[in-house]
């Protein structure tokens, strides 16, 4: 999901809103863009946290966010500007960010559920990732070439989070904790997921 948008997007900063001709502002953006995702991706992960044990679970804010990303994506392929193209890209760099963030929770909730080794889970979703990755770069020269325009070619993309949003509203997540557990406080779950430190930093 994160990369096969990557050159149709490029392409469009690029060519059709003449990113070439502003190489400076272009290379500040993505220096900033790479940074707010990694700064903004504890406060998701701790609100997840919190819904939890609130015994909502992770699935609401999970779904809400692809929602956005998808959102997001559409906007970036529609933008005739580079300051909405910049704004629309880094709301699509801060919503992967986020679903990583929870997502990594709910990886340590299998890695107890299932007494598997912390070894063993990440060795699994790296895997995962990697071939993802593999099949995004390898399918978006196809999409590029399928469409006569980047535009068209970059919306398309957006059919990636849409689809996980049925895949997360029907998937099985790692049980809720019992009802005594949930005691934890917001402000508890923010610090376990080190929001305060990236607030700070």
């Amino acid at each position: 999901a994160q990369s096969l948008p990557v050159s149709a997007l490029g392409l469009i900063l690029q060519i059709d809103l003449d990113g070439r001709g502003h190489p400076e502002e272009v290379n500040t953006f993505y220096a900033n863009v790479l940074l707010a995702p990694a700064l903004f991706k504890p406060f998701p992960g701790a609100l997840s946290d919190w819904l939890r044990l609130r015994g909502i679970g992770r699935r609401p804010i999970l779904v809400v966010i692809y929602i956005l990303w998808c959102a997001a994506l559409v906007e970036a392929a529609d933008s005739r500007s580079r300051g909405s193209f910049f704004a629309f890209f880094s709301a699509i760099a801060l919503c992967c960010g986020a679903a990583e963030g929870i997502l990594d929770g709910t990886s340590v909730e299998l890695m107890q559920e299932l007494e598997l080794s912390g070894a063993e889970v990440q060795s699994t979703a790296f895997a995962f990732k990697t071939a993802g990755s593999l099949v995004a770069y390898a399918a978006s020269p196809l999409t590029l070439a399928a469409f006569s325009s980047h535009y068209a070619a970059a919306k398309v993309c957006a059919l990636v989070p849409a689809i996980a949003v049925p895949i997360s509203m029907c998937a099985s997540f790692p049980s809720l904790p019992p009802a005594d557990v949930r005691i934890s406080s917001g402000f508890s779950a923010f610090f376990s997921r080190g929001a305060l430190f990236g607030a700070f930093f």
